[in-house]
């Protein structure tokens, strides 16, 4: 394997209908385009980006697996050519795509586009970063056709998701976040110190603009701590203009509140919508247990459309909110 900035290496680049591709093939792609540091992927000695802002505004393809050892101590992730669990980032595990901050002090979301050909990403890795996903945060993004599988975060405090933490910056008119056709297989466990101001979930910890269609989650989440809260299958709080529709979730959560199979809490509902979404939990936690449900954890106002959770397992899909009774009363 190349040795991550000190031997080249190119990524290939794609023109398709006037449209640029970057191709992501192999672990140090990956860790590339999560990495802020490095502009040059072929080492040339000029960028091939002109700042960090606009690495992550390009598109992306997947064009095979990436698998990382599934022993996350013998993984060089950050790619230096040395396995550092003391002094290096290498114990956070991979990098976050888009952030909230750059090296210039500005907001650096993932602004552009990637899509995963249907390929899988393999034993990513998460611990006690504040940020745990794949892409840290979305603004007009569109994520689509992806597998991660046996994703693990140790979560400590902010936003964690599997495909992304956070979607929270308003994007341009007309210009949405879209998650689309997301599979995640993965397991959240907090540590006894976490914050409490948590939102997690196993496609996307906290949506407030844009769409998430299509996805399937299967997560285990387990909390170490008495305040837990807002975790899900699907999106661990939505608020604002959002649509979640069409996704199924299997979830085992351990939690303390606000927390469900496919939806934690609805913060704002304003243009939201649910529809036609299904999940099959198994909840444990404390009280309050009126804010856990086999769907939705607290709904707000909202009244999703033709969502369903498997009442075998549990018998209250929704836990709180304004028209939880509405929405039991219909039986959704």
């Amino acid at each position: 394997a190349a040795v991550y900035g000190q031997t080249p290496h190119k990524l290939e680049l794609v023109v398709e209908k006037f449209q640029n591709f970057w191709i992501i093939d192999n672990p140090e792609d990956l860790i590339w385009l999560a990495d802020t540091a490095n502009l040059d992927p072929d080492n040339s000695g000029t960028p091939d980006f002109d700042s960090v802002g606009s690495k992550w505004d390009a598109n992306y393809r997947l064009a095979a697996n990436i698998d990382f050892d599934p022993d996350s101590s013998k993984v060089d992730w950050n790619n230096d050519g040395k396995i550092d669990l003391v002094a290096s980032t290498d114990s956070f595990g991979l990098a976050t795509i888009g952030d909230w901050t750059s090296p210039t002090g500005t907001a650096t979301p993932f602004t552009g586009t990637f899509d995963g050909q249907y390929y899988t990403i393999s034993n990513l890795y998460k611990y006690r970063v504040n940020r745990g996903a794949l892409f840290g945060n979305l603004a007009g993004a569109q994520i689509e056709n992806l597998v991660l599988k046996n994703y693990r975060a140790y979560a400590h405090k902010g936003y964690y998701g599997g495909i992304a933490a956070r979607a929270t910056v308003e994007p341009s008119a007309g210009d949405d976040n879209l998650i689309k056709r997301c599979w995640v297989e993965g397991t959240f466990i907090w540590t006894e110190d976490a914050d409490d101001n948590l939102y997690s979930a196993g496609i996307i910890g906290r949506m407030q603009f844009g769409e998430v269609s299509e996805c399937y989650a299967n997560v285990v989440g387990i909390a170490n701590t008495t305040s837990q809260r807002r975790f899900a299958g699907i999106v661990g709080q939505l608020q604002g203009v959002t649509t979640i529709k069409d996704c199924y979730a299997i979830a085992d959560i351990t939690a303390e509140e606000q927390f469900g199979g496919l939806l934690g809490r609805v913060a704002t509902d304003e243009g939201a919508k649910i529809v036609n979404c299904y999940a099959v939990a198994k909840l444990t936690g404390k009280e309050p247990a009126d804010q856990r449900g086999a769907l939705i954890g607290d709904v707000g106002s909202l009244v999703p459309e033709s969502c369903y959770w498997d009442k075998e397992l549990d018998t209250i899909g929704i836990g709180a909110g304004d028209s939880a009774a509405v929405v039991a009363a219909v039986g959704l």
